[in-house]
């Protein structure tokens, strides 16, 4: 019985996004860095999601070096450039649905 009950509601659920989605969202709106996307959503490994942006989809993002917290942590903050934000909002959007109803 467990098991039907558990197909039942993930039959009903709508799709989770893929990350690179929800980090593109969060792109398109500032700039991030690894400790502030894990904050956000819980990103692990922003530097390896950029690169699929980059390399699967062509979505460029500047670099930049920076320090974080109170040990100086190195880390990279990405910021989509303006060239890709057409890019990436035609990327987002094939993974949002549409209300075709309206």
């Amino acid at each position: 019985m467990k098991k039907l009950a558990a197909a039942t509601t993930t039959a009903t659920s709508p799709k989770k996004l893929p990350k690179k989605i929800i980090a593109l969202k969060y792109l398109m709106l500032r700039s991030m860095i690894q400790p502030e996307a894990h904050e956000l959503y819980g990103e692990t490994c922003l530097h390896t999601t950029i690169s699929t942006l980059w390399n699967d989809h062509g979505i460029a993002f500047e670099r930049v070096a920076e320090t974080y917290g109170k040990f100086d942590s190195r880390f990279t903050r990405y910021t989509l450039i303006e060239a890709s934000r057409e890019r990436a909002d035609q990327l987002i959007s094939t993974y949002t649905p549409t209300d075709k109803a309206a």
